[in-house]
């Protein structure tokens, strides 16, 4: 029995060639997503193989399922509940989430006219820069949901997954619980950034595996239209180069200076910037000194004394949305540009983002220690943008007025639990 090719065209159009043997045709053969397929929780733990799983060069992975529907419609249900009672019912707004549609009060002006009195009751202090749920983001201050608490940050099944990525155990929650998003029908393309800056590199994390679990995904749309991460694939084996070819004072293609970690990518990066990417190492891949100018060949000349190289011609870098079904984890490399994507489908997607960083036996009791542990005690969340600053700020303060106490805190008293909030030593 023949079905159709699960892979995407260059055009990102679902392929039309049919296979007999597996998911993709003899053209999508060498895809390069890693995709642990389970039944159950004890299959996926059997198929984790240190050395052998990991996203390696290709900077991801996505591991399907990990979550059963029941548990998927408990979480999904559960956001919804917390999105309702914290931007409409604690404020004395009567509005019910009822369905996928009503969800389009916070990206349909047309629709929120006719269901709220107050149409700027979806923005913080009627401030349009502030929405409580954001059009291109997506994603809404909300870090300490019961449910999610339950089945994800606090579960073994996700921490397993990162523990074979980074190669250790002895991982931490360290900048706290995070948030979920949404992108609902109407939703608009996130700007593209790093969550690593490419200059700075005190202001980055030395390793961070970016990952999250997808709740709900349409399925009626390309991915491209469905609200899923895009990946810049293949920028993070050029990391080294581009950084120094894109450096604002001595780089050959200056691009504007960033000082913070979250660094946005310029507007015309595809159009200006990546070109010359790829156009220079070619170039580096086969120079010659007699063949290059002087400015071109002082700049070759410095990488090389740097140890700079780039990776083999047919290591293409691509923007690529990453297909996944409800249940998977998706993990990236922090040195992949990203985004979150428009939606186009009534079904919103729904993710999860989790975040786990290794420490050693001399994080406990540092500072940084003792500022995760004050998040988890008062269920309270800080932004830190850097590596290194321990903010104060609460910026979960509607949440926190909605809990009735603290509420997690039953969650988090396994072993697991425990030392994955830094409360007990991994050491």
């Amino acid at each position: 029995m023949s079905v159709q090719c699960e892979g995407i065209t260059a055009k990102d159009k679902r392929c039309k060639k049919k296979t007999k043997t597996g998911k993709f045709c003899v053209s999508h053969k060498k895809q390069e997503v890693l995709i642990l397929q389970s039944s159950n929780s004890e299959n996926w733990k059997r198929s984790l193989h240190p050395r052998e799983y990991g996203f390696g060069d290709i900077g991801y992975s996505v591991t399907e399922g990990l979550y059963t529907t029941e548990e998927l419609k408990r979480l999904e249900r559960s956001i919804l509940d917390d999105i309702k009672n914290i931007v409409f019912t604690n404020r004395g707004i009567s509005y019910q989430l009822t369905d996928y549609n009503s969800l389009r009060v916070f990206t349909d002006p047309s629709y929120r006219k006719t269901v709220l009195e107050n149409v700027n009751s979806v923005w913080k202090n009627g401030n349009s820069r502030q929405p409580f749920l954001s059009k291109s983001v997506g994603m809404i201050n909300i870090h300490y949901n019961k449910d999610i608490f339950d089945l994800i940050h606090m579960d073994e099944r996700p921490y397993r997954i990162l523990s074979q990525l980074y190669g250790t155990e002895h991982l931490v929650h360290r900048v706290g619980p995070k948030r979920f998003g949404m992108k609902i029908r109407k939703s608009v393309d996130m700007i593209k950034h790093i969550d690593a800056n490419l200059w700075h590199e005190e202001v980055n994390y030395q390793e961070r595996i970016q990952a999250l679990i997808c709740v709900q995904i349409p399925d009626d749309v390309q991915p491209r239209n469905s609200g899923t991460l895009e990946l810049l694939l293949g920028f993070n084996q050029y990391w080294n180069f581009a950084s120094a070819l894109f450096h604002p004072s001595s780089g050959l293609i200056p691009m504007p200076d960033c000082k913070d970690r979250f660094q946005r990518l310029p507007s015309d990066f595809d159009s200006k910037y990546l070109p010359e990417l790829i156009k220079y190492a070619e170039k580096y891949r086969s120079f010659s000194e007699q063949k290059e100018d002087k400015v071109i060949l002082k700049f070759f000349r410095r990488l090389q004394k740097d140890n700079i190289t780039v990776p083999p011609k047919d290591v293409e870098i691509k923007w690529t949305a990453i297909q996944c079904k409800p249940g998977a984890l998706i993990a990236w490399d922090q040195k992949l540009p990203h985004r979150n994507l428009r939606n186009t489908s009534e079904t919103p997607r729904i993710a999860v983002y989790y975040g786990l960083y290794p420490v050693t036996e001399d994080y406990y009791g540092s500072e940084e220690h003792r500022w995760l542990r004050r998040m988890f005690e008062r269920e309270e969340f800080y932004y830190s943008i850097n590596a290194g600053k321990y903010p104060t700020k609460v910026v979960n303060i509607e949440e926190k007025k909605h809990r009735d106490g603290l509420e997690i805190q039953e969650y988090c008293q396994t072993e697991l639990a425990k030392r994955l909030t830094g409360e007990v030593s991994w050491f």
